[in-house]
């Protein structure tokens, strides 16, 4: 029984005395953050690999202007909240997390805003996929659907954003709407792809059945008569369709003019 009760002395003696050197030895040999000096700037875009709109240069950049790049700098002088502040005011930066590590590098991982379509006109903006504007960016070229005209910010934000995703998710009228422009009075007026007829879609109240009518008139009409019988195609009306066919004193003008730049050309 006594060495028994010996026995579990020393065993917890030693487990002590085990753990009290592991913490002296974690304190002694081990450098705090106050003696760790950052070697490496570590920039990772998770969420954006493919399409990144700035580069580990521009971010690296930022901070050099703003005296907060890591490299260099001992762990006490790196405050990582002023970091992930600079770069979250950064406009195509949407989050921004910075860590260190006890190698000696600080990892900034970030992510970015991404447009959803641009408004072009005398001041182009792109809106984001979070509904908000943001300005354009000459260095970078992105793709993105283009509406032009006058585009008031709650249009750009609301009713005109829930039209570009339905374009863009329906693959029909996706491969079919080339433009889209938006009139004075909110109206909004379609260039398709295939044909010579604008589309003048109105408002966008119901715009998906208004676009699922044209929808029939082009499997079931245009596809026996052609596509180019029509100048106008007008959606704004209930329950019918309205198509103006061109102006023959118009289109013998056209004809005209293209019958004069044929012969200059072949002079030139």
């Amino acid at each position: 029984m006594k060495t028994t009760v010996i026995k579990y002395i020393f065993i917890f003696l030693g487990v002590f005395l085990l753990t009290g050197y592991l913490v002296f030895a974690a304190i002694t040999f081990y450098p705090t953050d106050n003696e760790i000096v950052c070697k490496d700037l570590v920039i990772t875009f998770p969420f954006n690999e493919k399409n990144s709109l700035y580069t580990k240069n521009d971010i690296s950049a930022i901070l050099d202007n703003a005296d907060l790049h890591p490299i260099g700098e001992s762990y006490k002088d790196i405050n990582t909240e002023k970091i992930e502040k600079k770069l979250k005011s950064y406009f195509l930066v949407n989050y921004a997390e910075c860590f260190k590590t006890p190698s000696g590098k600080v990892y900034l991982v970030l992510g970015q805003r991404s447009p959803k379509y641009l408004l072009a006109g005398s001041h182009s903006y792109y809106v984001d996929t979070e509904r908000k504007l943001m300005p354009t960016l000459l260095e970078h070229t992105v793709y993105v659907p283009v509406v032009s005209g006058y585009i008031t910010k709650s249009m750009a934000e609301g009713p005109l954003f829930d039209f570009i995703c339905f374009l863009e998710e329906n693959t029909f009228w996706n491969s079919q709407i080339e433009q889209i422009y938006v009139t004075k009075n909110q109206n909004v007026e379609l260039v398709p792809r295939v044909g010579n007829a604008v589309i003048k879609l109105g408002n966008l109240d119901n715009f998906r059945d208004k676009l699922g009518k044209l929808k029939l008139l082009y499997t079931e009409a245009f596809s026996q008569i052609g596509w180019d019988r029509y100048e106008i195609i007008d959606l704004q009306y209930n329950n019918q369709i309205v198509c103006s066919k061109p102006d023959p004193k118009k289109l013998a003008t056209k004809q005209v003019q293209i019958q004069k730049t044929d012969t200059i050309n072949k002079k030139l």
